[in-house]
Parts: C-alpha cells; structure tokens; sequence
C-alpha cells in the first residue's frame, strides 16, 4: 500500500478595501458643477443684456480662491477623466471581490473533498494535490491582481488629492455655463 501526505490547504486571499466609492459619490464632473451653489457669483449681475456680458467679464476678480475660466476648464477636464478613472477602478474592484469570493468557495469545496481522499490511493492523493495546486496558483494570481488594484488605487488617489488641491475653489456661473457649453457637458 503506498502512503503518501496530503500538502495541507494553506492559502489566504487577500481582502480588498476601497474608499473610492465613497469618495466619489455622485462623480467628480457633477459635483465640481454642484459647486456652483458656493460660486463666486455671476458676473452678468451688473447686465442683463448679452452686449454687456462683455463689460460684466471685466468686473470679475479673480483671486487665490477663484478658478479662472482657464482653469475651470482644466479642472472640469481632470474631473472627467477621474470619473473614467474611477468606473473603471471600481470595476476593477468588483472583479477582484468576485474572485475572492469564488477563491474561498474553492477553499472550502477543496477542504471537503480532503476528507474523501482515499490517502491509500497514489492517484487518489495525486488528484487532490492537482487541485490544490490549481488553487494555490489562483490564489496567487489573485494575490498579483490585488497588489495591482492597490497601486491602481494609490495612483487616483493622488490625482485626486492634486484635483481637490488645484480645483477645490469657487468660480463664477457664467464660466462655468462656457465651460460646459464648450465641452458640451450637461449637469
């Protein structure tokens, strides 16, 4: 009779957390035009008509605290693109959960099916350690795609916390109106 050991099923996978989601609630695009409620103002206040939008854009000021047309549309530009980054991040992240999932299902059908190992039969012994060696190489690319995630994960975040540093200000109405109309952006 051939006797043989079982290799033990040692595997863990990684947890992935996420605070993306809840940083990003409603997108980025959306809630840079949101703030137009704490907006500098308008500057057509002082004119009602379009010929002196003109005039009107000559008393706006713009300070330390209030976006330039200029850079509104680059803020309102970076904010669509951390709104692609950030579906496709999560998508990612719903992707990775779900092979979590699927990985500590396998564990546990594998640790059944340990029990019912005739350990008396090489071939018997040979197939459980083929799967169990199938699901330590899921494991661990599992593992590589969680580390991949995190540097994914990493890398918005800090266009995100350059984002809320650069764009973080108010702006004025009207230049947020150009701005969309000239992206063709809707709210």
């Amino acid at each position: 009779m051939l006797t043989r050991h079982l290799i033990g099923v040692v595997a863990v996978a990684t947890l992935v957390t996420s605070d993306l989601a809840e940083a990003r609630k409603g997108g980025f695009v959306s809630a840079l035009i949101r703030g137009g409620a704490h907006a500098a103002g308008s500057a057509s206040q002082s004119s009602g008509s379009s010929a002196g939008t003109s005039a009107a854009t000559a008393t706006k000021t713009y300070g330390a605290d209030t976006l330039t047309l200029v850079q509104l549309e680059r803020c309102v530009g970076v904010a669509v693109q951390l709104d692609q980054s950030s579906d496709a991040a999560d998508a990612r992240a719903k992707s990775v959960e779900s092979e979590k999932s699927a990985i500590e299902t396998a564990q546990s059908d594998l640790t059944a099916a340990q029990a019912r190992v005739d350990r008396r039969s090489k071939s018997s012994v040979d197939a459980f350690n083929r799967k169990l060696d199938a699901l330590n190489a899921r494991i661990e690319a599992h593992n590589v795609a969680v580390r991949a995630y995190k540097a994914l994960e990493a890398g918005h975040n800090q266009k995100v916390a350059s984002y809320n540093a650069d764009c973080a200000r108010k702006y004025y109405a009207d230049d947020m109106n150009a701005v969309k109309q000239k992206l063709g952006l809707k709210e």
